[in-house]
């Protein structure tokens, strides 16, 4: 609780025109508009945390009754996990590619907490590419965050609050926006999270697989024609991570790995929830651990036996 309750006070920001909650990064008292794609997760651990009662209810949050972050009820909290879950999909969808850069800036704007479900759903169905779509993209070079020196590469001006610099503009095949899609689907059953990881799927498809076989990074989503300049690289965890979540959103099997029941640890290895297992699955986990604890003790003696 006190946890998620500074994010929502210190981090959550708005951007100016398209209104996206997105999570700003702190260094000291100074606040920068820019959020990792690695930030992209953090959706998904809200929407779980929503499900066991980690709301802001702590002496932080009842010290600021009136900021307009401050979720103090499960459905309040599922709706910021919502709307970073949407932010985050726009990263991909307003790209030429159809793919996320690895870190994007944001154009500040008033802080309210306006909803942008009904926008979302209503823009999903354009997809990559549409002219209907406020797709568009802005290319910063250098290092400063000037916006003369600022080109766009995309349409509709007047929604240009997401920023992306040349440098940034890779794309590594990461897998924390489609965990957060399966886990946003797996907890409200909102079709709209998988035909966004649906759109996202056809782009590694269409963009990153390699005739030879496998995928591979992108040095530049931004670039507007193909054939795409690649990093001849696929990153291991676009196998462990990034296809088992897109498999496991498809999948219509809701024994699969159930989230009552898994835990997903950063790497994308399911483990099992202990209390959450039947009886008899509990006793063998405990045995496994009561034998691995004798195994590194054995080790250890082992060790310190050839080391004395």
């Amino acid at each position: 609780q006190q946890s998620i309750t500074g994010v929502q006070t210190k981090l959550l920001k708005r951007s100016k025109g398209s209104n996206l909650l997105y999570v700003a990064e702190l260094e000291g008292s100074v606040h920068k508009p820019k959020m990792d794609h690695l930030v992209c997760f953090l959706p998904g651990v809200i929407a779980l945390g929503a499900q066991h009662g980690a709301v802001s209810v702590d002496s932080e949050a009842d010290a600021q009754p009136e900021h307009p972050f401050i979720a103090r009820t499960k459905a309040e909290l599922m709706q910021v996990a919502h709307e970073l879950t949407a932010t985050c999909w726009q990263m991909y969808r307003r790209t030429p590619t159809g793919l996320a850069a690895e870190i994007t800036h944001f154009v500040d704007g008033p802080q309210t907490h306006e909803q942008v479900h009904e926008q979302a759903h209503d823009e999903s169905a354009a997809g990559p590419g549409a002219e209907s779509s406020s797709q568009w993209a802005r290319v910063h070079q250098g290092d400063s965050m000037d916006h003369k020196k600022l080109r766009q590469v995309g349409s509709k001006a007047e929604d240009a609050d997401m920023l992306v610099k040349v440098n940034d503009a890779h794309n590594l095949l990461r897998p924390e926006t489609v965990e957060s899609l399966l886990i946003m689907w797996r907890t409200t059953g909102d079709p709209i999270y998988r035909d966004w990881g649906w759109e996202i799927y056809v782009a590694f498809e269409r963009h990153t697989r390699v005739s030879s076989g496998g995928y591979t990074s992108l040095k530049n989503v931004l670039e507007e024609n193909p054939p795409y300049t690649n990093k001849d690289k696929q990153e291991s965890f676009f196998m462990a991570e990034t296809l088992k979540y897109l498999y496991l959103l498809f999948s219509d099997d809701p024994d699969l790995v159930p989230l009552d029941k898994y835990v997903f640890n950063t790497e994308a290895h399911p483990l099992p929830i202990i209390g959450a297992m039947p009886w008899h699955v509990r006793e063998v986990a405990k045995l496994d651990a009561d034998a691995l604890g004798s195994s590194i003790e054995n080790m250890a003696e082992s060790i310190t036996s050839v080391m004395g």
